[in-house]
C-alpha cells in the first residue's frame, strides 16, 4: 500500500508560514539585496537563522526568481556589514578588557593573541 507524500517543493514560498514564509516573502519582494539584508540581520539579531534565508535564496535561484551570483555576493556583503556593524559597536562600547590591554601595550599583544588564535601554538613559558 502507498501513501501519498507532499513534498516542500510543490508549496509557494510565499505561502509558507511562521519564519521560513517572512524569509521567503522578504527575498521574493527585494531579491538579491533581500539576501544581504537578511544576512546582515541575521549577524545582528541571533534569532534569525542564515540555513534558512541561505536555503530560501538557493531554492529561488535554483527556480529562476533570483540570479545565484548576485544572491552570493549580496550574502557575503551583507555578512561583512553585520560584522562591521557588530566591530563598530563593540568598539563604542568600549570593548572587552583584553582589547583594551592589547591596544595599551604592544609587548604583552603578542602572548596574549597568540592564547587565543588558533593557528599559532600558545607559547610555552
Amino acid at each position: 500500500m502507498s501513501v501519498p507524500y507532499y513534498l516542500a517543493a510543490e508549496t509557494e514560498p510565499s505561502q509558507l508560514g511562521g519564519l521560513t514564509g517572512w524569509v521567503a516573502s522578504v527575498i521574493e519582494s527585494l531579491g538579491e539585496l533581500g539576501v544581504g539584508l537578511l544576512v546582515a540581520l541575521e549577524n545582528l539579531i541571533p534569532p534569525i537563522p542564515s540555513e534558512i534565508v541561505l536555503s530560501m535564496a538557493g531554492y529561488l535561484a535554483s527556480s529562476g526568481r533570483v540570479n545565484l551570483v548576485l544572491v552570493g555576493i549580496a550574502a557575503t556583503a551583507g555578512s561583512v556589514l553585520g560584522a562591521l556593524a557588530l566591530y563598530w559597536l563593540g568598539y563604542a562600547l568600549g570593548g572587552s578588557s583584553g582589547t583594551r590591554r592589547a591596544r595599551s601595550s604592544s609587548a604583552g599583544w603578542l602572548p596574549w593573541s597568540a592564547a587565543w588564535c588558533p593557528s599559532r601554538p600558545a607559547p610555552t613559558t
